[in-house]
């Protein structure tokens, strides 16, 4: 039962985030309103294109969350596998972005805010989980 609530939403956020990806690098961009579009551009740094300079350490950071992050099961209680899966699936999502274009692929584009893609929106709604339960928790 753990790694279903574990591994079915890192699944669901995979498969997403990576169809989404190839859809925007099949597509031409898409004007949805005057303050949102959906087109791709890469992002070979961190949130908000800081860290540009560090591709290098990104991917490592990248592959030591993949790695760490199963790990991190067996001091969680039952509420965090659901977070925990869904910022494992999005790190997977990224850093197979890194490892295979040198740049993370964004495409949803605010006029207001920086790029992102179907993982970025995962792993903060992952960490904002996490935040939340540790907050009800403990404070």
């Amino acid at each position: 039962m753990i790694r279903q609530r574990f591994i079915f939403p890192a699944l669901i956020v995979l498969v997403l985030d990576q169809l989404t990806k190839y859809w925007a690098a099949t597509s031409p961009p898409i004007p949805l309103s005057t303050f949102l579009s959906l087109r791709l551009s890469f992002n070979p740094g961190a949130a908000f294109s800081s860290f540009t300079a560090y591709a290098a350490l990104l991917t490592f950071v990248g592959i030591a969350a993949v790695i760490g992050i199963p790990f991190l099961l067996h001091s969680m209680r039952g509420s965090g596998f659901v977070p925990l899966g869904l910022i494992w699936g999005g790190a997977i999502g990224n850093l197979m972005d890194r490892l295979l274009f040198g740049a993370v692929r964004d495409f949803i584009a605010f006029s207001f805010w920086p790029s992102f893609n179907i993982a970025d929106s995962a792993i903060t709604i992952g960490v904002a989980m996490l935040l939340w339960q540790e907050w009800r928790t403990h404070g």
